[in-house]
């Protein structure tokens, strides 16, 4: 890649000046840059590049060609890259329109950017939104490929996840308990997948204040990670940070605290695992809940 660089860098500098700015092989020698100078880390030209690679597709071809659609989503990626999700949400928001525009609103791909734009809604906090993008995304994937197509499963759960955060716990039950048993019947009972779910399911429960249940569904995908081999650790630790907020509800707090001190240990394997680096947080605050609601309980005579 850097012997592409090299090799592509000044060859760009010399057809742009050289060439008119609508030239497509100087388009696509610039857009080739980019993906190089993705590849290799250097976000923010990469970025430029493509940004003005789309915007001279969309002057001579227009927004809806494939080549402006494709310099688009290289664009989005970029930004995904840097972090920049709300950057990333209009630019995301313009390939869904052309998305629908083109294909149509059953499309696969349309479908994928529906899911793609809920995932950074939900980056941003905006669950409702985020819902509402899952909830279309998964009508049209069952009308078009039913409930068995794998992606219908993995959307119900984003889905289930959106209407969590936005406190609509009755019909994120609904989904996560659809979304668990189909990953079951496809997957098996022990797959991280389905563990994942499971562990959602539990949380949505708890929520409701169905605390028995949840920490029976907990318990049982502890065991099922931990007889993983390897061990599933970063759903070990999600197990166990829900056992901890399950048994602080049912004001269990000496169960509740070694719970959330093994989610502790957990998170320190876990956090170690590629996979899930950066995607999980430690319990601290959870043990600083617990001991004041333990110190509130106590005050009360409880």
């Amino acid at each position: 890649r850097a012997g592409a660089r090299a090799i592509l860098e000044p060859l760009v500098v010399r057809m742009t000046a050289e060439r008119d700015a609508t030239d497509r092989p100087t388009l696509l020698a610039a857009n080739l840059l980019a993906g190089v100078l993705h590849e290799l880390g250097d976000l923010e030209p990469a970025e430029r590049l493509y940004r003005t690679a789309f915007e001279r597709l969309v002057a001579t071809k227009g927004e809806d060609h494939p080549e402006s659609l494709t310099v688009l989503n290289n664009l989005m990626l970029v930004q995904y890259s840097r972090g920049e999700r709300t950057a990333m949400l209009p630019t995301l928001e313009r390939l869904l329109a052309a998305r629908r525009r083109v294909l149509g609103d059953d499309h696969p791909d349309t479908i994928g950017a529906l899911n793609n734009v809920a995932g950074i809604e939900v980056g941003l906090g905006r669950f409702q939104d985020a819902a509402a993008h899952y909830r279309e995304a998964a009508d049209r994937i069952l009308a078009r490929e039913g409930d068995k197509h794998p992606a219908y499963a993995a959307i119900l759960s984003n889905l289930a996840t959106a209407e969590r955060e936005a406190g609509e716990f009755a019909p994120a039950l609904e989904h996560a308990d659809r979304a668990l048993a189909l990953r079951r019947e496809r997957l098996g009972n022990g797959h991280d997948a389905t563990l994942l779910v499971q562990v959602l399911a539990a949380d949505v429960r708890r929520l409701l204040g169905r605390l028995p249940e949840a920490l029976a569904m907990f318990e049982e995908a502890r065991q099922l990670a931990g007889a993983a081999s390897p061990p599933q650790l970063a759903n070990l630790y999600r197990c166990e940070l829900g056992i901890g907020r399950t048994l602080t509800g049912l004001q269990r707090w000496e169960d509740a605290e070694a719970a959330l001190q093994r989610c502790r240990a957990t998170f320190a394997a876990a956090e170690k695992a590629a996979s899930v680096k950066g995607q999980l947080s430690s319990p601290d605050k959870d043990l600083e809940h617990l001991a004041k609601a333990r110190t509130a309980a106590s005050a009360s005579g409880k």
